[in-house]
């Protein structure tokens, strides 16, 4: 968090970017169907422009778990989290999910689903 603050000048074209992607993301979730793949694409790229704001942002094995999942058949997806702390979230279409899963053996895998609810816990260590 203290080399993004450091880079705020260098990244700031970034951050207008990443501000236009949110944009999209929240036009897209209003719509009454949902693209998925749409969704993922805009995840995809908020993740490829947050990746270059810190050096310490991502790492070789985030990256190999990252195009290991794109490669194999997610349209896209984004770390989520904080301080050492987080998760990859991917979309896929639901007949790859499978051998993505198997693929990605070193993961813990995590099922869940939208509701209107809000945020709640549904994973602890």
């Amino acid at each position: 968090m203290i080399d993004q603050k450091k880079n705020f000048i260098k990244n700031y074209s970034n951050l207008k970017l990443l501000n236009k992607l949110t944009e999209n993301f929240y036009k897209l979730i209003k719509e009454k169907k949902i693209n998925l793949r749409k969704i993922a694409q805009i995840m995809n790229d908020g993740w490829n422009l947050k990746r270059d704001f810190a050096k310490n942002i991502s790492n070789n094995f985030l990256e190999k778990i990252y195009k290991t999942a794109i490669k194999k058949g997610c349209w896209g997806g984004k770390l989520l989290g904080a301080g050492g702390g987080g998760f990859f979230l991917f979309i896929c279409p639901k007949n790859k999910q499978k051998k993505i899963i198997s693929t990605l053996k070193m993961c813990d895998v995590i099922s869940f689903e939208f509701t209107n609810e809000g945020s709640e816990i549904i994973y602890s260590s």
